[in-house]
């Protein structure tokens, strides 16, 4: 099957449910949206969830992340089975083989009843100032374990997620890892949640208790937090985990939650504790025992002896189960051989000690002290000979034995570890630093390669910006060509019209024909001849006066007699009349020839440009290719070093890895033996010569 779809492209598919849905009632479905009107996904470890809206009713549609090959074999007969039991914790759905369209494909999806709750860690948080409310909840977990094992049902990832409060009463969601009946001999898909499950759990484990470590966890953070609300706030609970953390699990022993936990003064807690502890070093999950709610009683509340308070909740509870349970060990009733001894034992040593604490008795009571010695001595001798022959002083003393050989077993065990934990240390040491060294070397090859490129780069925008610049120059060049010919042929054109204008047949204001001829005298005969007029200042104080030239066309001047500047300025309002008149008419653009003409020059020029360019960005192409080139081998050799020792260091670390892994398991075994083996030596420990004779004494 192809790559499952991403949750991008389940949001884009489930905007048009008419379209991607096979099913009636999603296809008439409204999807829940974000704040920027996407579907709303709740993220899983193996799906997506998109809550869809019909009306009244609401589904919770899983869209899976990951597709296993026989996810649609299991989902059947986990529905089949449910729908037999009809268990009020569980909640209906249907597996659509064929469910939601993406990228043109059908994918399976999971049409769920959407459940209105909260989750257990938010519950909880709420309720820690109500420890009521939490020791009846307790109550009630006991029957949710109690009604699955009766089913024959695991969840296989009970976790505060995945257990919700709905009207006061539990729903499991999230099927994934389900077992059922019928699953007898394949493996797990999912191994749950890591702060809720053994550490010892695998694959393989998959059966009827695979709830068992689970629910211990959840009942011993329900029966705490009910005894000790303060406690989720002392260590620090997130949103997580309900109380306990994956290393606290691994490793109880440094574990801030169990030394919280052996704080709280209560015996059931105490007790509780004790169990969980033991349990964690069990070597294999199904050797777990389930949590047994038949020998669990209700829980009372216990008022506190302090006046002015409120009652404490106290789960009132044993906890001596039979896979626990510790072994009265009695020693046999005296014969009357022993008491007999046992009295004249006694008699006599307290004789010696009254005779030789009183120094002013006679001689002859001083040799009775000395055979009271004696006869004390004699006869304890033979109630020791007598107490060792006894069945159980040789069972302790096997006892004791075991637990010794299982200390040194153990010692030896972390001896191991810690030299294994020291070599793998050391190889990850000297993997670090080779693996630096060989990483230096590439930076430093990759940082020259990089400034051999740039200064390739560097000269070429050097030199196509100094081509750029000059095809720039060109550019303005060809402009101001061509609107310098323009100004020409129209200068032409505007010159040849007012030389039409002749003065001798206009009429201008100050100008008759006496005027006219003057004008005439000095070359000013028509429109064209007059180009501007200039006023000049004459004289010095009061003889100052203005003379008016006339400039002509050429850029001289001629001063006319009896044309003065208002004269002047008139003759020129007239040709400035006449040329405004005329701008309209003058050429808009070159001739097409003479355009062309100027254009191919100046492109002729671009071309030359155009193959700089090209010249420049090949050679700096091929500089480029040279230095890569170049790098390549040594590059390429620095990577097979790398690869060559990541695969050297790796196999040498995978090596003592799996001897951790080999030693790790020995010492959980182990550990878990020698708890075993602390709780059948615990009855021994009163069994003591002194606590023998004294009963033989008293008998």
């Amino acid at each position: 099957m192809s790559p499952m779809p991403t949750l991008t492209e389940y949001q884009d598919a489930i905007q048009n449910p008419h379209s991607c849905f096979s099913d009636y009632d999603l296809q008439a479905a409204v999807p829940e949206t974000n704040k920027i009107g996407l579907p709303r996904p709740y993220s899983g470890n193996f799906a997506v969830v998109f809550p869809m809206s019909r009306g009244s009713n609401k589904w919770a549609v899983r869209c899976f992340s990951t597709y296993y090959y026989d996810q649609e074999l299991r989902y059947e007969k986990i529905s089949q089975y449910l729908r037999q039991k009809q268990l009020s914790c569980m909640v209906g759905f249907d597996f659509l083989k064929q469910g939601i369209k993406v990228r043109g494909k059908w994918y399976p999806i999971l049409k769920m009843e959407w459940v209105h709750g909260e989750s257990l860690n938010k519950f909880i948080e709420k309720n820690l100032n109500n420890p009521q409310e939490i020791q009846t909840l307790t109550q009630k977990f006991l029957q949710l374990i109690a009604e699955l094992r009766q089913c024959n049902i695991a969840h296989g990832d009970l976790q505060h997620g995945n257990i919700l409060i709905v009207n006061g009463c539990f729903r499991l969601v999230d099927y994934d890892g389900m077992y059922v009946p019928g699953f007898d001999g394949m493996s797990s898909n999912e191994l749950g949640h890591r702060n809720y499950q053994h550490p010892s759990r695998n694959s393989h484990d998959f059966g009827p208790y695979l709830d068992n470590f689970s629910a211990w966890c959840i009942y011993v953070a329900l029966v705490a937090l009910s005894a000790d609300p303060g406690l989720r706030r002392l260590v620090n609970v997130g949103d997580d985990h309900l109380l306990f953390r994956r290393q606290d699990i691994e490793d109880p022993d440094s574990s801030l939650v169990m030394r919280s936990l052996k704080k709280i003064r209560d015996s059931n807690v105490q007790s509780l504790v004790n169990v969980f502890h033991t349990l964690i070093y069990c070597p294999n999950v199904s050797q777990i025992p389930p949590l047994d709610a038949s020998q669990i009683p209700p829980a009372t509340v216990q008022p506190m002896k302090t006046g002015g308070q409120e009652p404490v909740v106290r789960p009132n509870v044993s906890w001596v189960f039979d896979h626990l349970e510790v072994p009265k060990v009695e020693l046999p009733t005296p014969s009357i051989l022993e008491r007999a001894f046992a009295k004249a034992f006694v008699i006599s040593l307290i004789i010696f000690v009254y005779v030789s604490i009183n120094k002013t008795l006679m001689m002859p009571l001083e040799v009775a002290a000395i055979v009271a010695f004696g006869v004390s001595s004699i006869l304890a001798l033979v109630l020791n000979l007598r107490f060792k022959s006894l069945h159980q002083i040789s069972k302790k003393a096997k006892l004791s034995s075991e637990l010794n050989d299982l200390k040194s077993h153990i010692r030896n065990i972390e001896n191991t570890l810690n030299y294994l934990a020291n070599d793998k240390s050391k190889l990850e040491q000297e993997k670090g630093k080779k693996i630096g060294e060989i990483t230096l070397k590439q930076r430093d090859t990759a940082q020259m390669e990089r400034n051999d490129i740039a200064k390739v780069e560097i000269d070429l925008r050097n030199t196509l910006s100094s081509i750029s610049s000059k095809r720039q120059g060109l550019l303005q060049a060809e402009t101001n060509e061509l609107a310098k010919a323009l100004e020409s042929i129209q200068a032409q054109y505007l010159h040849g019209k007012l030389s039409q204008h002749d003065l001798t047949t206009q009429s201008i204001m100050g100008i008759g024909p006496e005027m006219t001829k003057r004008l005439w005298a000095n070359g000013i005969k028509t429109a064209a001849d007059i180009s501007n007029v200039q006023v000049v200042q004459h004289g010095y104080g009061r003889s100052v006066h203005d003379i008016a030239y006339i400039v002509v066309h050429g850029g001289g001047r001629i001063h006319v007699e009896g044309i003065g500047p208002k004269k002047a300025h008139a003759l020129l309002s007239w040709k400035q009349g006449i040329e405004r008149n005329l701008k309209g008419y003058m050429p808009k653009s070159l001739p097409q020839g003479q355009e062309n003409a100027i254009r191919s020059k100046y492109l002729a020029q671009r071309r030359s440009l155009d193959v700089q360019e090209s010249d420049a960005k090949r050679r700096a192409g091929e500089a480029g290719d040279a230095i890569v080139a170049k790098y390549r081998k040594e590059k390429a050799a620095l990577e097979k070093q790398l690869a060559d020792a990541r695969e050297l260091f790796g196999k040498d670390l995978k090596e003592v890895d799996d001897k951790l892994a080999v030693e790790k398991k020995k010492q959980s075994e182990k550990n878990w033996a020698f708890r075993r083996l602390e709780l059948r030596f615990k009855p021994y420990h009163q069994i003591t010569f002194s606590g023998y004779v004294k009963r033989a004494f008293f008998s």
